[in-house]
């Protein structure tokens, strides 16, 4: 029953996906290991060319993006999703 629970979440995410500028969607995948393992701050930074703060800004921005919209309503939580 977890497994259905958990598929249906990650489907959910990735519906929300969309709603996300293209550079969010980059950090989101990294920083979450959606395309293989988990990336560092800095890690994502060097993908995008910028530091690992700014990648974390855009991280923000798009995870309030989720949170004003659908994943919030829906009570999921990204971080319980991808843990």
């Amino acid at each position: 029953m977890q497994i259905d629970e958990t598929l249906y979440q990650r489907q959910i995410v990735h519906q929300m996906m969309s709603l996300l500028r293209p550079r969010e969607v980059v950090v989101m995948s990294l920083r979450h290991g959606f395309d293989g393992g988990e990336h560092t701050w800095k890690e994502i930074g060097s993908e995008l060319g910028v530091s690992g703060t700014r990648a974390y800004q855009i991280y923000e921005r798009g995870r309030r993006r989720l949170y004003c919209n659908r994943l919030e309503k829906a009570g999921i939580a990204i971080e319980d999703v991808f843990t």
